[in-house]
């Protein structure tokens, strides 16, 4: 289990050094033919973009640092200052919406730190659908919401009331098809797709009702695993298939596409070292990319 996987090393290793003395050693030291090694580029171009106060981005700060944390925790890169202060901005912003505190609430978890009253304040704002919006006065949203379960899934919380409510709401965004759609004039965003899909993970094997009927979170992986393989010749952006070859490789589906994903998204390395035209993009690349056997060389250690 992927999810356990990362859990276990982020929850457990990672925070033992987070807040280390150097707070400037880099992601990666650059060396003469770092842009030859997809995954040491990607980490590079990572540590030349990183903000002053150690998060990321320009928008959705919150939400882009903990991701690349999360991945970075995943492929054991954390000895260095630059996860230090991440970390450390994680820790001490104040979230903005419910879906920064869902992810503050996981972050909290793993530094040792209280977050019972982040989590309750969470709570508060359930929706009646049994979702969450991205503030008090939303609608329930299928993003948010899934943010919600796995807040509640690594506390430990809610457990037999608020988590299968969360997921059910999920559950039911999907379509019969696999479509996942952010309003419903929109088209299908295979984002949302792939994202659900992977979040889906550790729930693999629960069961929900949905408000008629006992319904497997297994079903609703096979209907979104479905709409990526039949409409496999629409995915088009980086991230669609960078994110698509992970939930691929993520449940053991469609080895050959994977591969194809794969090489495509290999090659659209931009010169650097990102990939397409977003954070996001490099950060599902870089995951998409990481080998079982990945070895990152020439890492900065504490």
């Amino acid at each position: 289990n992927i999810f356990k996987k990362t859990a276990d090393i982020f929850y457990s290793m990672i925070f033992d050094t987070a807040y280390a003395e150097d707070p400037v050693s880099p992601f990666i030291e650059y060396y003469e033919g770092i842009e030859q090694n997809t995954m040491d580029y990607t980490l590079y171009y990572l540590s030349e973009v990183q903000n002053a106060d150690g998060s990321f981005g320009k928008s959705n700060k919150y939400e882009l640092t903990a991701l690349i944390i999360f991945m970075l925790s995943e492929l054991n890169v954390t000895g260095s200052g630059q996860f230090n202060a991440a970390v450390k901005y994680l820790t001490d912003t104040t979230p903005q919406n419910n879906r920064e505190k869902a992810l503050k609430v996981r972050v909290l978890i793993s530094t040792g730190t209280p977050y019972q009253s982040l989590l309750d304040d969470l709570v508060s704002s359930k929706n009646d659908d049994g979702g969450y919006g991205l503030d008090y006065t939303y609608s329930s949203d299928a993003e948010t919401t899934m943010e919600a379960a796995l807040a509640f899934y690594a506390a430990d919380y809610g457990i037999q009331t608020h988590l299968p409510q969360a997921l059910a709401f999920v559950m039911n965004q999907v379509k019969s098809n696999g479509a996942m759609y952010y309003t419903p004039q929109g088209s299908p965003s295979f984002y949302l797709i792939n994202k659900t899909a992977q979040s889906f993970k550790p729930f693999q094997n629960m069961s929900v009702n949905d408000g008629q009927n006992q319904v497997t979170v297994q079903s609703k992986i096979d209907s979104l695993i479905s709409y990526l393989t039949t409409n496999y010749s629409s995915l088009t952006d980086v991230i669609d298939k960078a994110m698509s070859a992970y939930t691929f490789q993520l449940y053991g589906k469609e080895a050959a596409k994977q591969e194809e994903l794969k090489k495509s998204v290999n090659d659209s390395q931009s010169f650097d070292g990102g990939f397409g035209n977003s954070l996001y993009s490099s950060i599902f690349a870089m995951r998409a990319l990481a080998a079982p056997d990945l070895i990152l060389t020439n890492l900065k250690s504490d």
